[in-house]
């Protein structure tokens, strides 16, 4: 037994770099995601540079690591549109450790220079950008002994940042299943009397089964989604209904980017016989 534990391990974490084609187009992702959020929030964001001033740290090591925010704060500008060339820059390059690093760098100094309007949202990210940094598909070494401390570490940081994002919504369904307000169904009430994110056009019908049934929806959707996401038979549908459910998020609450950075997300649990299976549906036929 113990030697097909060994053996397993070995399949899955030193053979080879798995799912490289998905991974890329994870990171891809994160890099489009990241250009049209700097886009938005660039006028915003000059607004609050004024209002929040930097305090230097007497850390050397703290300055070192958000000199580009104190930076930023002064020369906003200049900040965003270096931010936005490294990202075109990184379009046209193969990933590797050294842009994934970078890549969170400046994402952390982002966020650090927009603290006082970051969300939930934005915590996610940091997460997927700083994962990032171990999907290194390039470069392969001759070095056997080397060559496999990076498949260790590729192989690694995906699963990581996969359990990350289960751990989100196991936190998320553990804490409303132990919550009498969603059990109960109140807080689908409670949440449409949001006026400040309520979409009243979503035209949610307010009464207590259906918000019972919603509240239940949720909560069994997202403790699922824990176990799921992790089988071939269900990952897809899974992933698919989860889609749907931060689609139905994005128009009820107006939160557009928490909803697209959950699905983009979803993107390390495909593999790349799914791209493969997707592009023979679509490719044309012989005639």
């Amino acid at each position: 037994m113990l030697d097909n534990l060994q053996q397993r391990f070995y399949q899955c974490f030193l053979e080879e770099k798995r799912n490289t084609f998905s991974v890329l187009v994870f990171c891809r992702a994160l890099i489009f995601f990241l250009f049209a959020k700097i886009i938005v929030l660039w006028s915003l964001s000059s607004f609050v540079v004024k209002m929040h001033h930097f305090v230097p740290s007497s850390s050397i090591i703290i300055r070192i690591l958000f000199w580009p925010a104190y930076w930023g704060s002064e020369h906003l500008s200049g900040f965003y549109s270096l931010f936005l060339l490294f990202l075109t820059i990184t379009l046209f390059v193969k990933w590797n450790s050294i842009t994934g690093f970078l890549f969170f760098w400046l994402v952390l100094n982002m966020y650090r220079l927009n603290v006082p309007i970051t969300n939930g949202s934005d915590i996610v990210l940091l997460m997927l950008v700083f994962w990032s940094i171990g999907m290194s598909a390039w470069p392969s070494l001759t070095n056997e002994k080397w060559n496999m401390i990076l498949i260790l570490l590729f192989n690694t940081a995906v699963l990581l940042c996969q359990l990350q994002i289960v751990f989100i919504y196991l936190v998320s369904g553990w804490d409303k299943i132990t919550s009498e307000i969603w059990r109960s169904g109140d807080a689908m009430s409670y949440i449409t009397h949001l006026d400040l994110l309520y979409n009243a056009n979503f035209g949610l019908p307010e009464n207590d089964f259906m918000n019972l049934l919603l509240s239940w929806a949720t909560i069994v959707f997202e403790l699922t989604f824990v176990i799921l996401v992790w089988f071939n038979r269900t990952r897809l549908t899974v992933l698919a209904i989860g889609v749907a459910f931060h689609f139905i998020i994005w128009f009820m609450l107006s939160l557009p980017d928490f909803s697209l950075v959950m699905m983009i997300s979803y993107l390390i649990f495909l593999k790349d016989t799914d791209y493969k299976m997707l592009l023979e549906k679509f490719r044309p036929k012989p005639r």
